[in-house]
């Protein structure tokens, strides 16, 4: 084995490594171009993450709203007493405080409630939907609340006070009446029991309406029987501040529609709704009912219902987005939509990132990997290197030649067999020498003898040819050819 097979065996070897870091960078590739392929898969998917979280925070309002405004029917200023009382002094252009009180009671009473669920109004309409108490949260920090009579011209009660304030029933002394509500107050709320979404103040607001039930003669059947005295309706705009949040934490846009036109969102830009005609996919969505739903609303009930969502890739101001829509329906007829918005740049930004990452964990994996590859590379062919030059200077015949052992155990091993080669050879070469040397002397002492012997003797090979004759059988051969002379 000469130096130039172990740098080409070191060469292979470091080929090798080579090939093994492509297949990483190539697997690095492959994954990458995946990522791209999912992008729009994890986008939707966010999206879709962002719908069933608004989905399921309309569902938790509106049952918290139903159960706030339920437990208001159960105070004893919404008694059917007080109820069939005030309906009889609607149409009185004055009151004294005797009658004044069970309307002050009710304002009262929608107040706490208004403070309690963060609502935007909370009245109460007789039969004939005419406004009998309300209680109105103003822009900024004022309330509107009092109470209306004097129909069919109705005056109208009211007081002002600082959201949060307590109320005392001298503050009701403080109250101003006026024969028209003005621009502030938006009373003129209508619609069946049950739960809607409506356009309130330019925003979409959630709206439930509650019968006051109470006993009334029938003179027919001679008996009384249940029937709504009145309607509680209560308001809450929809939590915009809780939907900035989603926007701002899918880093996309959240915005409320009512038919196609925006009510309100983090995108005012988009104030038409888009869906575009191809690409669309759906999933159904499930929220958790309520029981209070049923047991307040009856088998008709009238909550909301949403979904499924569908999903569109949309352009707006010749950027592409990935879209979600969530339609909210009630009693199967769609009224509002919410939209959820998804940049495609972000989301590509995002897997570009990825990718960064991947390469720059490639490239570092590489970087640390190929001095380990020169040293493992030099652990092994060094000392193969040392073992054939000393295997080549033992074929010289130097057998003395010191083999350095290497710490590998295969190449180490291999080294301590040549030693031991390089001894067993040097000492048969000893041997044969010794024996050599006493061959030769007993040959020439051999050889001596037959020389100096009186005897004579002649050797000849197996065909009788004579090879060799001592000193005395050619001196017997001259003498006896002497004689015969």
């Amino acid at each position: 084995m000469n130096t130039g097979n172990l740098k080409l065996r070191t060469y292979i070897l470091i080929l090798i490594m080579g090939i093994i870091l492509l297949f990483a960078s190539l697997l690095t590739l492959v994954i990458s171009l995946n990522l791209f392929n999912q992008d729009r898969d994890n986008s939707f998917r966010s999206v879709s993450t962002s719908l069933n979280v608004v989905a399921n925070e309309l569902n938790n309002s509106q049952t918290r709203l139903l159960r706030d405004s339920s437990q208001i029917r159960k105070e004893e200023s919404f008694s059917p007493e007080n109820i069939w009382f005030i309906h009889d002094m609607k149409g009185r252009r004055t009151l004294s405080m005797r009658f004044r009180r069970p309307y002050q009671n009710i304002a009262s009473e929608l107040y706490r409630t208004l403070l309690k669920s963060d609502l935007a109004t909370a009245l109460l309409q007789d039969r004939e939907g005419k406004v009998l108490a309300f209680c109105q949260r103003q822009n900024g920090s004022e309330v509107l609340l009092g109470y209306v009579h004097g129909y069919p011209t109705p005056s109208f009660n009211i007081l002002r006070l600082e959201y949060g304030q307590p109320l005392s029933s001298e503050d009701w002394e403080r109250t101003q009446r006026f024969e028209k509500t003005g621009a502030k107050l938006k009373l003129d709320f209508s619609g069946t029991d049950g739960i809607q979404v409506i356009s309130y103040k330019e925003e979409l607001a959630l709206l439930i309406s509650l019968p006051v039930m109470g006993s009334i003669y029938d003179d027919d059947k001679e008996d009384y029987h249940a029937e709504p005295l009145a309607t509680l309706r209560t308001v809450r705009p929809f939590d915009l501040e809780f939907m900035r949040g989603i926007a701002s934490l899918i880093e996309g846009h959240v915005n409320l529609f009512e038919g196609p036109e925006l009510r309100s969102g983090t995108l005012p830009a988009y104030n038409r709704l888009l869906q575009s005609e191809t690409n669309v996919e759906s999933e159904s969505l499930e929220h958790p009912q309520d029981g209070l739903l049923h047991s307040e609303l009856g088998e008709n009930k009238t909550e909301l219902d949403f979904g499924p969502i569908s999903f569109h890739e949309i352009e707006l101001m010749g950027k592409g987005y990935y879209q979600g829509l969530l339609p909210i329906s009630r009693n199967s007829e769609h009224v509002p939509v919410i939209a959820v918005l998804f940049s495609k740049e972000i989301g590509r930004a995002n897997t570009i990132q990825m990718v960064k990452l991947l390469a720059l964990v490639s490239l570092l994996g590489m970087l640390l990997l190929t001095p380990v590859v020169i040293l493992f590379s030099k652990t092994i062919t060094l000392p193969i290197g040392q073992l054939a030059e000393s295997t080549r200077i033992i074929a010289q015949g130097k057998l003395d030649e010191n083999i350095e052992v290497s710490r590998i155990y295969e190449i180490g091993t291999l080294a301590r067999s040549f030693v031991e080669m390089g001894h067993s050879l040097k000492n048969a070469y000893t041997g044969l020498e010794e024996k050599v040397a006493e061959r030769t002397a007993e040959l020439k002492k051999l050889s001596e003898t037959v020389e100096q012997s009186p005897v004579s003797v002649m050797i000849t090979d197996k065909n009788g040819i004579i090879e060799y004759v001592n000193p005395r059988f050619s001196t017997s051969i001259l003498h006896g050819i002497e004689n015969n002379n």
